[in-house]
């Protein structure tokens, strides 16, 4: 009989998140997912405590109170280290279990399993740190050459793309490269920083970008596996990234998600779980208001942005390429 590994699921969040943490720990308790699910957090009230408290495979804990000039967003490393289990995930407060993804949540190498971005993704992401004539795509040299110096251990990256902080899954004989992943992040990242940081290149996307940099230039990382937690639609982990949230209201990309949302509700109700007063949102008997409101937002998004998508393209077919020193224009400059 093969064996079940032992699976912690560790996320973490503030008040702020509590829809979020409740809709995650409601999907984990419906998908039957892992051995447990340990929340960290900072300051989360009674009620809830209690309401987080009645899915069988949540565990609270709260934060160490620590004088820290970063935010939550750079403590998933120390929180995942306090976790006990054979394999750690790590899922962001605002992701979603859909489905059963138990054969698909153990990395297929035993090490670690995360998305690597697509080419397209990085250069939606980095594209502004690419040198002129240098190919895009992959990971910009300069972001590769400042985190080579950082790390100071490899001169060479296994990686060429990055992968995603939100989800991933880690074997806990890593946790060596958790504690250098929290050292680098307070050597680092710039004090008080958000989730993104545009005057440091390296470190645009702050913990993400850190722990990039060891997986590509550190002695000791896990080896990326195939990421198999978005291979079917009925069965894989959402993450509802940007904003605003689904317990605020759906933006166009999430909608997707919005019939097991409302079908985990109902699951809750069957089973006679205690929900909370629930948002518009999230309420099951307005799922129309819910697709229009989204609709009307998509489409005010378009109109806003058409000003200056025209104003962009009258800027490139008017202006004169630039010239160098000698008077010969530079290939790719198309703006004064």
């Amino acid at each position: 009989m093969k064996r079940t590994p032992d699976l912690t699921l560790v996320t973490a969040a503030d008040q702020n998140y509590f829809w979020g943490l409740y809709l995650l720990a409601a999907s984990v308790e419906r998908g039957a997912l892992g051995n447990r699910l340990v929340i960290f957090h900072t300051g989360l009230d009674a009620d809830s405590e209690r309401l987080l408290t009645q899915f069988r495979r949540v565990e609270l804990r709260k934060f160490a109170e620590k004088e820290s000039p970063l935010g939550l967003h750079c403590r998933k490393a120390e929180a995942m280290l306090q976790a006990e289990g054979e394999y750690l995930a790590w899922l962001d407060s605002d992701c979603l279990v859909i489905g059963d993804v138990n054969e698909w949540i153990i990395p297929g190498n035993g090490e670690m399993q995360a998305r690597l971005r697509k080419p397209e993704e990085t250069i939606a992401d980095l594209g502004r740190f690419y040198q002129p004539h240098e190919p895009r795509g992959g990971l910009p040299r300069i972001i590769l050459e400042r985190w080579r110096d950082d790390v100071g251990e490899r001169a060479t990256p296994r990686l060429d793309a990055m992968v995603p902080s939100n989800v991933f899954v880690l074997h806990s004989k890593y946790k060596p490269f958790l504690e250098h992943w929290d050292r680098q992040m307070a050597k680092v990242l710039t004090p008080g920083i958000g989730t993104l940081d545009f005057d440091q290149p390296a470190y645009f996307l702050t913990d993400e970008s850190v722990l990039n940099s060891l997986l590509a230039f550190a002695d000791f990382a896990p080896e990326v596996a195939e990421y198999r937690l978005a291979l079917e639609r009925d069965r894989h982990v959402a993450h509802f990234m940007g904003s605003p949230k689904p317990w605020v209201r759906w933006l166009p990309r999430n909608l997707y998600c919005l019939p097991f949302t409302h079908e985990l509700i109902l699951w809750l109700r069957a089973q006679g779980m205690e929900l909370p007063p629930l948002p518009r949102s999230l309420d099951p008997a307005k799922r129309s208001r819910a697709v229009i409101e989204a609709q009307v937002m998509a489409r005010w998004q378009r109109l806003r942005s058409l000003p200056g998508k025209v104003w962009k393209r009258a800027r490139t077919a008017t202006t004169w390429p630039r010239r160098g020193l000698g008077g010969s224009p530079i290939r790719g400059a198309l703006t004064p």
